[in-house]
């Protein structure tokens, strides 16, 4: 988890302002929050704490302790966000630990980067009073599709997007089975479009994120003007798919 934490870190500063797509899945992961009076939430990868402070807002009677990786991320979630009843801790999701076991737990586009996911949803699933649910959404294997499609042509060879490596809806059910009783998931897909091939790459960049870790490492003017051609080409616009799996668990 260090190479994510140190993306995350660097992206502190301007995750909020490229942060759309994480921003639309939380608005639709809240709802599937099951019914209930929650006194102790912990939402596990909180990031900036923007989203942390709406779910605060939304069970305005709870505490609510923010979890993440990133140590910048922390600092800037509990520097404009922290209260009495709000504070963020900077630890990974198989280690946090709670004074008051949570009733809650939730997550939003963070699963994916949890290795091992199984290590985590045990250690988290510690942390939660029995019968509490867990709620999060994942981000699946094939977003970004449209970008690895592209590079792979100009390239001419295979190419490994850092998407590629998420679970899919089938993975994250068996995952999340195995250590609680009932499961639901659910899959959903998102397209967004993008003024030029400069703006995807400034949004996956400011949202901590490697498209094509395996990709070039320096996009010169020639090879950047190809890509973007081919994508032209491809698909006559500039889009980006996101897969999201919203996920429902709980014990009891």
């Amino acid at each position: 988890m260090r190479d994510v934490a140190s993306q995350f870190s660097t992206a502190a500063a301007h995750y909020d302002q490229y942060s759309d797509i994480q921003q639309r899945v939380f608005a639709q992961l809240v709802e599937k929050i099951p019914e209930g009076s929650y006194q102790h939430i912990v939402d596990m990868g909180s990031g900036t704490g923007a989203m942390t402070a709406l779910l605060g807002k939304r069970y305005p009677e709870a505490t609510v302790v923010g979890v993440d990786v990133a140590p910048k991320m922390v600092m800037f979630a509990q520097q404009r966000y922290g209260s009495p009843r709000m504070h963020f801790v900077c630890s990974e999701m198989a280690q946090f630990q709670l004074e008051t076991p949570a009733d809650l737990l939730f997550s939003n586009a963070t699963f994916q980067w949890v290795s091992p996911p199984k290590a985590a949803l045990t250690h988290a699933l510690s942390q939660l009073s029995h019968g509490g649910p867990l709620v999060l959404s994942s981000f699946g294997p094939e977003t970004y599709r449209e970008l690895a499609t592209v590079i792979r042509q100009v390239w001419g060879h295979p190419v490994i997007t850092s998407a590629a490596q998420f679970l899919d809806g089938a993975a994250l059910h068996a995952c999340l089975s195995d250590c609680f009783e009932t499961v639901h998931v659910l899959q959903c897909r998102y397209q967004r479009d993008f003024k030029s091939l400069a703006d995807l790459l400034r949004s996956i960049k400011h949202t901590g994120t490697r498209g094509i870790p395996e990709g070039p490492k320096y996009w010169t003017p020639g090879l950047f003007r190809e890509v973007e051609r081919a994508y032209l080409a491809h698909y006559r616009r500039i889009v980006a798919t996101y897969q999201v799996f919203y996920c429902t668990a709980r014990c009891g």
